[in-house]
């Protein structure tokens, strides 16, 4: 009689990590690894050996109601922020579908529907080779942790429309954003964003952004 009753739960319990394997959706995992050295004539630490690594989780899948879930996840060793247990890096999980439209909360690492626009043809325009440091970076809308970011769908062909909204800051006041982009045309692209916050007392900021570019053949102008 005991034996019988192992072989049933046993069945039962295989049954049931089927059935989450199946409602979890593809799990794909992805890493990188540096080795670095740095000659800093300025620090008094001046040669040093270090390394830094990465890995990667991201899953997909769908819903019985026809929504499209996905989650990504990042690890790293903190060694940027000279914390080793900051092992928990940029993570967000996102909900929708075409019709619906999609909902990203970003529990770290996301950019505000504003900020995502300013990137340049010759890549983001804070911290670039433009030399340009985001310790300059415009009063803006809040980007980064416990933020929610909604993507509408598809209106009208070649248009992105979304609109975010954070919690963070010292003044329980929500900062909000939003963001355009058209590209109906063949290799043009405008864009048009911008964000408010009164997360600090008695501080209001405030963020636009505006954007073109036109991409013929390998090459992209920007302005």
């Amino acid at each position: 009689m005991n034996n019988i009753k192992k072989i049933g739960l046993t069945a039962l319990a295989g049954s049931l990590v089927a059935t989450s394997v199946a409602y979890a959706g593809a799990l794909e995992v992805t890493g990188a690894a540096e080795m670095k050295i740095a000659n800093n004539s300025q620090s008094a630490a001046g040669k040093t050996v270090g390394m830094a690594n990465n890995i990667y989780f991201k899953g997909s899948g769908e819903t019985d109601g026809g929504l499209n879930v996905s989650l990504s996840f990042e690890l790293d060793d903190g060694s940027d922020s000279g914390n080793k247990s900051a092992a928990f890096d940029n993570h967000s999980v996102s909900i929708g579908n075409d019709q619906l439209g999609t909902l990203k909360v970003h529990g770290h690492g996301g950019s505000n529907s504003a900020a995502a626009l300013d990137t340049t043809a010759a890549g983001d325009f804070w911290d670039s080779t433009l030399g340009i440091s985001s310790s300059n970076d415009p009063d803006s809308s809040t980007s980064g942790n416990n933020l929610v970011v909604y993507s509408l769908p598809t209106f009208v062909d070649g248009l992105s429309l979304a609109a975010s909204y954070a919690t963070n800051g010292e003044n329980n006041a929500g900062s909000t954003a939003y963001g355009l982009t058209y590209s109906g045309f063949e290799g043009l692209s405008l864009s048009y964003g911008k964000g408010e916050s009164s997360e600090k007392i008695n501080v209001d900021r405030d963020q636009t952004i505006m954007k073109f570019e036109y991409a013929y053949g390998p090459v992209t102008f920007g302005y």
